[in-house]
């Protein structure tokens, strides 16, 4: 199978998933709760308990009395049945804010990974997008590009996603093995995220984010 093949078939199976999921987090005093959905307020979010699923406002400061860590899933895993390629897609996680000290409201990155295997190549992308209006997602203009928290830099430039000008439209970046190795050997910091129009920072909650759910797939 050619490269451009693969591309496509990966594309196709990347873009069948893409609901969101709830992350995870504990209290103080050890109770587990779910996130529905992080929500553009830094001090409150809508949270479901465990055992009942009830929904509940929280109001907990600036994390003082809960912890949140994303789930880690795998949220499609199908064969191909004209390739035969094994098509392998993680939950979707929302893994910076861009909010400061300055501004209490944020919005979030919201990214997953994506893994395709054939007879003889494995293919790895990374999806990203955001809420915030900052054009089309495919354009040849879009580049993100993540810093580590040593300083070093990694910029992915061809968003091979469809050309789509709606706001929450999903970018789609191929990842090489070196960028698979950077990412799992280093702790992110911070994303510039650009479409065609304008870009946006966000700082990482999560720093092992990535390689987390690169060694997730790879578990597989």
């Amino acid at each position: 199978m050619t490269m451009k093949e693969m591309l496509v078939v990966l594309f196709a199976a990347l873009c069948f998933y893409s609901s969101a999921q709830p992350g995870i987090a504990f209290t103080k005093t050890g109770d587990t709760i779910f996130f529905d959905e992080l929500i553009p307020n830094k001090l409150s979010y809508d949270l479901y308990e465990k055992d009942s699923q009830k929904k509940q406002k929280v109001n907990f400061g600036i994390f003082s009395n809960v912890i949140y860590f994303p789930e880690y899933k795998i949220k499609s895993d199908k064969i191909d049945e004209f390739s035969g390629m094994r098509n392998i897609r993680t939950n979707i996680i929302q893994i910076a804010s861009n909010a400061s000290k300055e501004n209490i409201s944020k919005v979030n990155l919201i990214l997953s990974i994506a893994k395709s295997i054939g007879d003889d190549s494995i293919m790895y992308a990374v999806m990203l997008r955001s809420p915030i209006e900052l054009g089309c997602a495919g354009s040849i203009d879009n580049y993100v590009t993540f810093k580590f928290t040593d300083g070093d830099l990694l910029t992915l430039n061809e968003d091979i996603g469809y050309t789509d000008c709606t706001r929450n439209a999903e970018c789609i970046y191929v990842l090489s093995e070196n960028d698979v190795h950077i990412f799992k050997t280093h702790k992110l910091k911070a994303v510039r995220f650009k479409k065609s129009k304008f870009y946006e920072d966000y700082y990482t909650m999560f720093p092992n984010c990535i390689s987390e759910l690169l060694m997730l797939v790879d578990s597989q």
